[in-house]
């Protein structure tokens, strides 16, 4: 609820996989009706988030140590944090 309250576009995806539920949902544009007609009731699942244009995300990969020393120079401050 957090991230559709900021407007950033969730899609479901298969729990315990990396697989987005349904079809076309690259093309989502109301998430909360994407959840509710891809998720049966009772039914576990993960999200992701359609980066770039849609929702005005990036995602950057710091896989070493120097690229998390440049980050705190270059990054803003997000408050999110995955992996």
């Amino acid at each position: 609820k957090k991230h559709l309250d900021k407007g950033i576009l969730t899609v479901p995806v298969a729990y315990g996989d990396k697989r987005p539920l349904g079809t076309d949902w690259q093309k989502t544009t109301d998430p909360r009706a994407a959840f509710e007609t891809r998720v049966a009731p009772g039914e576990r699942c993960n999200f992701g988030i359609l980066l770039g244009t849609a929702s005005q995300v990036v995602d950057v990969d710091l896989d070493c140590h120097e690229a998390g020393m440049l980050a705190d120079k270059y990054l803003p401050v997000t408050g999110y944090v995955w992996g």
